[in-house]
């Protein structure tokens, strides 16, 4: 089940639209599924990780020195550390990483 904190429209609207690309590879927040989010409206500060069509990850963060927005291309290992540190989660793990097997300790 998705965290019962779930991203608003409001929350997704404050994260910021980005398009850039990055050693030849167009990464696009309009394109992209949103995994999880972290925002702090007090501080204007948001950080969100997000998975693209061809299953490639990147992370945005907006910040006071980063108004608009920085995009960072991200491995698969990163993204799920990321997406596990999230507070917003918007989809399931198994859907964020299919792939990734999960066993019990």
């Amino acid at each position: 089940m998705i965290d019962s904190n779930i991203a608003t429209k409001e929350d997704v609207n404050f994260l910021p639209k980005i398009i850039g690309v990055i050693l030849g590879i167009r990464y696009s927040t309009e394109t992209a599924t949103l995994l999880g989010c972290e925002i702090d409206r007090k501080n204007q500060e948001a950080c969100a990780v997000y998975k693209t069509p061809r299953g490639l990850y990147f992370c945005t963060v907006k910040t006071k020195k980063w108004p608009s927005g920085k995009i960072m291309a991200i491995d698969e290992q990163l993204a799920i550390k990321y997406y596990g540190d999230m507070y917003i989660k918007c989809v399931e793990f198994s859907e964020a990483f299919p792939d990734m097997e999960i066993q019990d300790a």
